[in-house]
């Protein structure tokens, strides 16, 4: 059994960048402060700044990345994912890519358990993926009722956000076409 490996990120902060955007955060690994981490929005790669964060007498985390970078080598089924054919192991980089994209993709989900509490998130049948309508702001739980049975006899076949995993499904990523 290999082991485990968690990073997570906190702190994240986003600023806009003539190729998007870009991002700060404190980068952790299983639980402790590792580094310091850039996204300058220019298409490069993630910058890191271990000085903040390395004490005399830690590994220095070059050799600590080096020693994760063997370890997930080592365990093919969990860090391992094809690519045009080939089988390619992820790397630091990769891990602290899937902790800004957990943290992007909850923050999109709070926004959006937000906006269900003063109005209505539908989707139409015909809606296509990624669409999805809301109404003006309610102050009761009344009027939300209510908006959600009048929309209800005027599309028979909608579906409101906030009931059951309707949510969890609509931020699902985008199925790819099978060929």
């Amino acid at each position: 059994m290999s082991e485990e490996i968690n990073v997570t990120v906190k702190n994240v902060k986003e600023f806009a960048s003539p190729d998007g955007g870009g991002f700060n955060c404190t980068v952790y690994l299983n639980g402790k402060r590792f580094c310091s981490a850039h996204d300058g929005g220019h298409g490069g790669c993630i910058s890191y700044d271990f000085l903040s964060s390395y004490k005399e007498g830690d590994k220095h985390p070059q050799v600590e990345i080096r020693r994760l970078d063997e370890v997930m080598k080592a365990d093919p089924k969990k860090y391992a994912y094809e690519y045009s054919g080939m089988e390619l192991f992820k790397d630091f980089d990769c891990l602290v890519n899937e902790a800004i994209n957990a943290h992007y993709k909850e923050k999109e989900k709070r926004k959006f358990e937000n906006q269900m509490k003063k109005r209505v998130l539908y989707r139409k049948a015909d809606s296509k993926h990624g669409e999805y309508y809301k109404t003006a702001e309610h102050k009761t739980a009344d009027q939300i009722k209510n908006t959600k049975e009048y929309l209800k006899q005027k599309y028979p076949d909608i579906t409101f956000l906030d009931e059951g995993d309707n949510l969890k499904k609509f931020l699902a990523p985008k199925p790819k076409p099978q060929p």
